[in-house]
């Protein structure tokens, strides 16, 4: 299988699983709305759809580039700037402590309040910057508390849902 194949058959499983997410999943599993704020829908659908449209772009893009190559009667170009094998572990780097979030938040909440407390969404975003190589102090904090307080401030005061 060529990288070209291998990168079809990827981006088409992603399409297929983003229509599945929209057309059941988010709308099965989404709370009802509650009167206040924004639905919870809201931005599973808007995030499912940005990978939806990010991968119909890349399937295309591949699509055209092999029909061209097909119509000239060329081999595609192998991209040299890909390896050809598969990471998982580096895959399960970043799986886990996706998966673990949201049990640690609905146990211990977003943004605790008490000092005592551990905060996830933080120990979260310390965790993903320390696996991609940052070593670095000050911006590991910055990185991790920005956007967790930005969150949190759209979340309370810009959308008018009630934080813990």
């Amino acid at each position: 299988m060529t990288g070209s194949q291998r990168d079809t058959l990827l981006f088409s499983g992603i399409v297929l699983c983003c229509v599945f997410f929209l057309v059941w999943v988010i709308p099965t599993y989404t709370p009802a709305y509650p009167g206040y704020g924004v639905p919870g829908s809201l931005v599973p659908n808007v995030a499912v759809s940005i990978i939806l449209v990010l991968s119909l772009l890349t399937l295309s893009s591949n699509l055209l580039a092999s029909y061209r190559a097909r119509r000239d009667h060329k081999k595609p170009k192998a991209d040299k700037s890909q390896v050809d094998r598969i990471h998982l572990g580096h895959l399960l780097l970043f799986m886990v402590p996706s998966f673990l979030l949201m049990p640690a938040m609905k146990k211990l909440g977003f943004l605790p309040f008490d000092l005592g407390f551990i905060m996830p969404g933080l120990i979260f975003m310390l965790i993903m910057q320390w696996l991609c190589g940052q070593r670095k102090p000050v911006p590991l904090a910055l990185v991790a508390a920005i956007p967790v307080g930005v969150i949190y401030m759209a979340i309370r005061f810009g959308l008018g849902v009630p934080m813990p």
